[in-house]
């Protein structure tokens, strides 16, 4: 997986753009996914600090780990309001 395929899964699972940020740090409360030198880091960040970091050598590795995480916090999801 690569961070356009990501993106697009992302998107697809219904992923607020507001709980993350690829390939920068953008804000507070958000899942990023950066590329640092030869190594991808996945993290948290939060109040300045990064959460939770792991480090991976290959990008498909990082992206599919950042997607299975991420998707496991309800709250990164975005909630269509009920139709009444």
């Amino acid at each position: 997986m690569t961070i356009s395929e990501l993106r697009a899964a992302l998107h697809g699972n219904g992923v607020r753009e507001s709980a993350y940020c690829l390939l920068s740090i953008c804000g507070s409360d958000r899942y990023c996914i950066t590329h640092q030198g030869p190594e991808w880091a996945v993290f948290y960040f939060e109040r300045g600090e990064h959460l939770n970091e792991r480090h991976f050598k290959d990008e498909g590795e990082a992206c599919s780990y950042f997607l299975e995480w991420i998707l496991r916090d309800e709250s990164a999801r975005r909630h269509e309001p009920a139709v009444h």
